[in-house]
């Protein structure tokens, strides 16, 4: 009996350590204050040393931290993948985190601390999980990329993207957040847009859009039918004019010929 509860205690160990090992681990680094670990531009002082601290320090070529546990490690790939195409495209940074606690900081000054006191880019896009009974998201932009992502399409996105994250599916949250801030890159920021099934980000026309473009092809098609018409026309009228004139000075050519004719006999 004794042996078969070894055996099963062993079992279980394992299953514990497998399932452990199906999350990937964040890779950190210690700040101090003697050494904190932020990038050149960022003045410290004793208001912002405290923030600083608490801030972990990470490699920022992951892009992915998932504190809180709640991709795979398969999952954290496919979406690197996603991720590291954006940034070649667009040459904007693109930084997930997800997080179980904030230290106490609001969600917004927790995400922008975690982007500003790590060394991405300057045009940056970070997005943030608070992992909880209810779920928060959070979307912060850094440098000039307002043009791309106004205050109305961040929204637009943030409550595209909640109803996945309420139901827990993580990954088709953050697979279908890149693909929509990817849409939203491509399309002008005065163009009104809709999110289709998937993150699909097609550009959005209104019935009086659609009214006002068929009534300009309307107008066009007309115009260069009637204008077509009359050029033929004019073509028409034009040869009818000089068959007739040369037909006219035939007809004369030919009266005084006989008349020379006539001339001559005599």
């Amino acid at each position: 009996m004794k042996k078969i509860l070894n055996i099963l205690c062993v079992i279980l160990v394992c299953f514990f350590f497998q399932q452990v090992d199906v999350y990937a681990n964040v890779k950190t680094f210690d700040r101090t204050e003697q050494n904190l670990l932020v990038p050149d531009n960022v003045v410290v002082t004793d208001e912002n040393k405290k923030a600083i601290l608490d801030t972990p320090a990470v490699d920022v070529g992951d892009k992915i931290y998932d504190f809180g546990n709640i991709l795979t490690k398969d999952e954290e790939k496919k979406l690197l993948s996603n991720v590291l195409e954006f940034i070649n495209k667009t040459d904007i940074d693109l930084v997930f985190l997800t997080t179980r606690d904030t230290n106490f900081y609001s969600v917004e000054d927790y995400a922008y601390q975690f982007y500003d006191y790590n060394s991405f880019k300057k045009d940056g896009i970070i997005f943030l999980i608070l992992v909880g009974e209810k779920n928060q998201i959070f979307m912060g932009t850094s440098g000039n990329i307002n043009k791309y992502y106004s205050s109305e399409r961040i929204n637009q996105i943030l409550e595209y993207v909640i109803k996945y994250i309420d139901k827990k599916d993580y990954y088709k949250g953050l697979d279908i957040y890149t693909k929509i801030i990817d849409g939203f890159y491509n399309i002008d920021n005065k163009v009104e847009v809709n999110i289709e099934n998937n993150g699909k980000v097609v550009i959005k026309f209104l019935w009086i859009d659609i009214l006002i473009f068929t009534i300009a092809g309307t107008f066009i098609i007309v115009f260069f039918t009637l204008h077509f018409v009359n050029k033929r026309k004019n073509i028409q009228f034009n040869r009818e004019y000089i068959d007739n004139k040369t037909f006219f000075i035939n007809k004369e050519l030919e009266v005084n010929l006989g008349k020379n004719i006539e001339k001559n006999k005599k």
